[in-house]
């Protein structure tokens, strides 16, 4: 009686980097129905190519008893060390046919060494203060709200802009980050800055869970300024509103963009309708929107090409943020390697950001808040909190109409 072949199943894929020397290696695993050796290869394509056929094929094979198989990356690989690239792993038991064969493929962005990582960011930084020197030559700070759902990366997306902005990615966190689980992370707001780059202040903000009723007015005060350290989200409310940023960050996770698109959808088009309607319709609040786990979801993406499936992942966001200023970035850990992808990625981020808010001289919420008057805003920080909470709408309204008096052109549309 013939011998039935062993069925392989629960492949996985991962890729280890060593950190000390950015080395490489595949680490494939599976299951077999009943020991079995096995055959298998790894193709090996550059995204930036057709895909048709793959650019090195690399074949191993296992003995009964092995259920895992490491492939390491050779240095004569040459761009599949460091080059952006898919590595599709085929696996069937040698004594089956290769229509029986399981495959999965994982996919990774390129790496820069230290030496380049350190050169490429310090590159973007030159120009990014430049970008600043010109726009605020009277020492004036930008804003920029961090904001977006639970679990979505805000706070490392934070620390990533800290590490970059540094050229330090060995840095230490600057505001805490935690495994996604059912408790928020994020509970209160945090000023953020760095140094070399004082007058670009990031806040981080407690997550906005949905654009329901409540959530939705509780970002309507982030946005007009309930940014005071350490406001946190039941008291956005009743918070002083007297220092609006001057822009946003949509932070949204590329892997909840994938799995729960129309959730997804509709919160960016609750939340973008709120910064173009920002402050009762006075004012169009300029944002961009960041989509954090670009690894991950190129590690995770089995279509036949990935990075045009991340493409088409940033054209439906653009859709659904009504902006063309979207971003896919990863955020650097501590010991990551760099990406020259993810470098330009970022800075372009922030330097489309710098651009919006200077577009006009008196394009900002902040500025229009500078236009009202300063002994009207002192007289507001005398009243007692309940008291400010019940003339709080009132003070908003009249602040907002005394800018409009004053700089009618700084409420024209100045958004993406």
């Amino acid at each position: 009686m013939a011998t039935v072949p062993s069925q392989l199943k629960n492949l996985k894929v991962e890729v280890h980097r060593r950190e000390e020397t950015s080395e490489k290696s595949l680490v494939i695993t599976w299951e077999a129905e009943t020991p079995a050796a096995v055959k298998g290869f790894v193709e090996y394509f550059d995204p930036e190519s057709a895909m048709v056929e793959s650019d090195e094929t690399v074949p191993f094979s296992r003995e009964p008893h092995r259920t895992t198989a490491q492939v390491d990356f050779e240095n004569e690989r040459g761009h599949f060390a460091t080059g952006a690239c898919t590595a599709k792993v085929t696996l069937h038991a040698a004594a089956a046919s290769l229509n029986e064969a399981v495959s999965m493929q994982v996919t990774w962005d390129d790496e820069l060494s230290k030496t380049q990582a350190k050169e490429d960011l310090e590159k973007h930084l030159v120009s990014l203060q430049t970008q600043l020197s010109d726009m605020r030559s009277n020492g004036a700070g930008i804003k920029i709200l961090v904001v977006g759902p639970q679990h979505h990366g805000k706070s490392s997306l934070v620390n990533h802009f800290c590490k970059c902005l540094s050229n330090k990615l060995s840095a230490n966190d600057r505001v805490n980050t935690a495994p996604a689980g059912r408790s928020e992370n994020t509970l209160e707001v945090t000023r953020i800055s760095v140094e070399g780059f004082e007058q670009l202040v990031l806040i981080d903000t407690p997550a906005i869970p949905s654009m329901s009723t409540m959530n939705r007015n509780e970002f309507a005060a982030l946005v007009d300024g309930a940014t005071q350290n350490g406001t946190r989200r039941p008291d956005l409310l009743q918070a002083e509103t007297l220092n609006p940023a001057d822009a946003a960050i949509i932070v949204m996770s590329l892997l909840h963009w994938r799995d729960e698109q129309e959730e997804m959808e509709a919160y960016l088009q609750g939340m973008t309708d709120e910064l173009k309607h920002a402050w009762k319709g006075k004012v169009t609040f300029p944002y961009v929107v960041a989509l954090t786990h670009r690894d991950e979801f190129l590690q995770a993406c089995q279509a036949p090409k990935p990075h045009r499936e991340l493409e088409a992942a940033i054209q439906g966001v653009q859709k659904a943020a009504n902006t063309n200023h979207v971003f896919a970035l990863t955020n650097y850990k501590r010991g990551c390697a760099a990406s020259r992808r993810v470098n330009e990625a970022t800075f372009q981020l922030l330097s489309q950001l710098i651009t919006f808010v200077d577009k006009e001289p008196e394009s900002s919420c902040s500025t229009a808040y500078a236009a009202a008057s300063k002994s009207t805003r002192q007289w507001a920080k005398t009243l007692p909190k309940r008291r400010r909470a019940h003339v709080g709408g009132f003070f908003l309204a009249a602040l907002a109409f005394v800018a409009y008096g004053l700089f009618p052109r700084s409420f024209a549309a100045v958004g993406p």
